[in-house]
């Protein structure tokens, strides 16, 4: 077994063979849907679920374990039984009800299984998914595969993997894996829980303090549970595969509901730990990397961000304008911006509502939507010091209530694809190109490939961006105006300079 990185830094897959029985039923409940046996040579018997003849599944995988509240995870190196039941989502972390947006209405197709809704667990919700290719388990000739660590998103308040709409779950891997088998680049999906909202991120000079007592590192739990998942995946994958004070001891004995179902929308940023999150800004993150350690990124945004900014906008307007705008590092003196930069200010039309903001929330609303979505890739491709792909997705979604907009995080929707019969007859041709160049783009990027060109260099400091248009093809652009039109390079340019970005 190995599991050798690519170029990329993706894990590679390497699967031992085995004696595995398959069960084929006729109806689509869960427990009566086939099963999968695998002998995994370090874990044991897993028992998976079978996604038709072609796709496997091992989901609710425990990857880790919470000794207490506000410890960091410890990696587990076993299954808690043998054989062990890998057909059902493990749980998730406490967190308010955040549902997903009703993208699709319908009911889940003969081949699905219904899945029950996963439950919350404060110390259990530590688990992943895997998918992959039946082939990949069953041929010995099969070489080593990349891994696709999907992290789902949630601000870093609420998520997890097995999110449900109408009963199908969003970051499903089986449709992804079926295409990626159908371009003849074949991939494991791994989506994984971690620990998020006050569970996650909480943090105070008595917690450092604490996690410190307990040689632990400080702060940023979800953010370390992440990295355990990614642990456990170098470790297994190829296989597929006392001290405390008062301050501490209070918040661990506070009911879960009641640390987590008061927590407002406003936390927007982790702990800088100085060690998973050394520095505050990329000028001094990019001086850690050595000659040719620093990864290939590929990082953009959505065309239509500004709807879910509009939507955080509520109540002191400046309070979270300010929230949102410090979080990233970009804004160097955010306790003086926009107001001390009346370029941006008149660009984005909001300079007679600096005092009543509400009076102009949309424009409000845009400025934010590209602070903290749109031009960060620029800004990351500035100072990184290995390639860095920049994109912006236009591909519009199918489903209400964002029908016919490239909506925030509508890439997740394109990517992993799990409702296409759900999909308005005369929206499915296009549907379908915008799903082909996103996964093509994804899984090229795999398989160590750079799907267009760096953004770096060029006159004006834009080298190569990819427009993802809407429908079956993009195109590369090679200005910033080419990009995304006069009037909008007219503001990014205005904020680069505000930032003392690249960007002239």
């Amino acid at each position: 077994m190995k599991s050798d990185p690519l170029a990329t830094g993706i894990f590679t897959l390497n699967l031992d063979q085995s004696e595995r029985k398959i069960m084929w039923p006729a109806m689509n409940s869960l427990d009566s849907f086939p099963q999968y046996g695998f002998q995994h040579s370090q874990l044991g018997n897993l028992t998976g679920i079978a996604r038709g003849s072609d796709v496997v599944q091992f989901r609710g995988i425990p990857f880790a374990e919470i000794p207490g509240r506000f410890r960091q995870a410890r990696l587990l190196e076993s299954l808690p039984q043998q054989p062990f039941d890998a057909r059902r989502s493990g749980a998730y972390c406490p967190q308010p009800l955040l549902p997903f947006p009703l993208s699709w209405e319908g009911g889940i197709p003969a081949d699905y299984p219904e899945f029950p809704e996963a439950p919350q667990d404060e110390f259990d919700c530590l688990n992943l998914s895997i998918t992959v290719s039946r082939d990949a388990l069953e041929n010995s000739s099969v070489e080593s595969l990349p891994v696709l660590f999907f992290i789902y998103g949630g601000a870093f308040i609420g998520g997890s993997q097995s999110t449900q709409v109408t009963g199908r779950e969003i970051y499903d891997g089986t449709n992804l894996v079926r295409a990626a088998i159908a371009r003849k680049q074949p991939i494991v999906v791994v989506t994984s829980n971690y620990r998020v909202g006050p569970l996650g991120f909480l943090a105070s000079k008595e917690l450092k303090a604490f996690n410190k007592a307990h040689g632990e590192p400080v702060g940023n739990y979800g953010l370390h549970d992440q990295r355990q998942a990614l642990e456990w995946c170098n470790k297994f994958i190829a296989g597929f595969g006392a001290s405390t004070n008062d301050t501490v001891a209070l918040l661990q004995s506070i009911k879960v509901d009641d640390i987590v179902v008061p927590v407002s929308n406003d936390i927007a940023w982790p702990l800088i730990d100085g060690e998973w999150i050394p520095e505050t800004t990329m000028e001094k993150i990019s001086t850690m990397y050595k000659d040719g350690t620093a990864p290939d990124l590929m990082i953009g945004a959505c065309e239509y961000q500004s709807g879910m900014t509009q939507e955080l906008l509520t109540g002191d307007v400046r309070e979270k304008f300010y929230n949102f705008a410090s979080s990233n590092g970009m804004i160097v003196d955010p306790e003086r911006f926009p107001d001390a930069y009346p370029s941006v200010t008149g660009l984005y039309k909001i300079t007679s509502s600096l005092e009543k903001p509400s009076s102009a929330i949309s424009g409000w609303a845009d400025l934010m939507a590209d602070i903290v979505f749109r031009i960060t890739g620029f800004y990351i491709a500035a100072h990184h010091p290995a390639n860095v792909l920049v994109y912006e997705i236009r591909g519009k979604n199918p489903y209400p209530p964002s029908l016919g907009q490239a909506n925030h995080a509508v890439n997740d929707v394109f990517l992993f694809d799990v409702a296409p019969d759900l999909v308005p007859e005369d929206l499915q041709k296009a549907h379908a190109g915008n799903v082909a160049q996103i996964r093509a783009a994804w899984l090229d990027f795999c398989y160590g490939k750079l799907p267009w060109g760096s953004c770096h260099g060029g006159d004006d400091g834009l080298l190569s961006m990819h427009i993802f248009e809407h429908g079956e093809t993009g195109r590369d652009a090679q200005t910033l105006e080419d990009a995304v039109g006069e009037t909008l390079a007219q503001k990014w340019k205005g904020l680069f300079k505000a930032i003392n970005a690249f960007i002239k």
